[in-house]
């Protein structure tokens, strides 16, 4: 028979009162105490790995943020390299083409001017078609000339290359016009240093450039434009270092001095055959005459 524990508890009037309790009371208790012992020692342990475990994460962490910024500052550095690259490679391939224009015309040139006749007889009822279907005059309101048609050192790269077409100084919004009718080859904001650009294509083979506009569609691809219509506005879109529009004048994509395009006029009309040797004046004389 198992023994029993008496429990006896004295109240303050000196009243007695016993409790018998179990022969394994103690063992309980001394269990149950052992066990809280045992969880908090438990739990203080958890407690540290897990601070450890914290502590080890944020060291991890910080390092990552480490990586990372590295990472990134590398990747900048390779964009800012490929960049680079491409610079170079974009004005190689310009200075490419513009030797290999500058061989075509001087090819070009030296035929011509072996046979070429200046006295070019224009009948008069075909001067105005000549104004009306190639270009002349200018597309723009004119400030200034900032930059004129030819080889320069450009003012943003440094590099020297050829310019194919004349800088306009003109405030943000003045508006430019088509210099003869044609069609809208393109009208978008380019990828390349023109900005938004509008590509105009005439007839006889001329066709006119119009950069830097402001990026604003006021005609479209396709569409027919006359002389003198409202093609855009100036801006300072693209690689552009103020307002201003970029005007080119080429014959069969082979740039020609705008210049000598925004002069002509009916007191001059015969300077542009000799000023522009490269273009077969006769035959598109005889072309506009059938």
């Amino acid at each position: 028979m198992s023994k029993k524990t008496k429990l006896v508890i004295k109240d303050n009037l000196g009243k007695t009162k016993t409790y018998n309790l179990r022969g394994n009371f103690l063992f309980e208790v001394k269990f149950v105490f052992f066990l809280l012992i045992f969880i908090i020692v438990f739990l203080l342990f958890c407690i540290f790995l897990l601070k450890d475990k914290n502590s080890s994460l944020l060291n991890t962490i910080d390092s990552l943020d480490k990586e990372a910024l590295n990472l990134k500052k590398t990747i900048l550095d390779l964009n800012s390299t490929i960049k680079d690259a491409n610079d170079a490679l974009d004005i190689s391939n310009d200075k490419i083409e513009d030797l290999k224009l500058e061989v075509a015309y001087s090819q070009t040139y030296d035929k011509n001017s072996k046979n070429y006749d200046e006295d070019i007889k224009i009948p008069q009822n075909l001067t105005s078609l000549f104004f009306r279907f190639i270009p002349n005059g200018v597309p723009i309101e004119i400030k200034r000339i900032t930059s004129s048609f030819g080889f320069r050192v450009h003012p943003i790269s440094g590099v020297g290359k050829m310019h194919h077409g004349i800088d306009l100084s003109a405030n943000i919004g003045t508006p430019v016009i088509a210099t003869a009718d044609g069609f809208v080859e393109y009208s978008a904001l380019s990828k390349t240093g023109y900005g938004f650009l509008v590509i105009l294509t005439h007839n006889y083979g001329f066709s006119t450039r119009y950069g830097h506009l402001f990026n604003k569609s006021v005609v479209n691809a396709g569409q027919f434009v006359k002389k003198g219509q409202l093609i855009g506005y100036s801006g300072n879109t693209g690689y552009s270092t103020g307002p201003h529009l970029h005007y080119e004048v080429r014959f069969l994509e082979r740039p020609l001095n705008p210049y000598n395009f925004m002069n002509w006029n009916i007191n001059n009309f015969s300077s542009i055959f000799t000023l522009e040797r490269m273009v077969p004046w006769r035959s598109i004389a005889t072309e506009l005459s059938i």
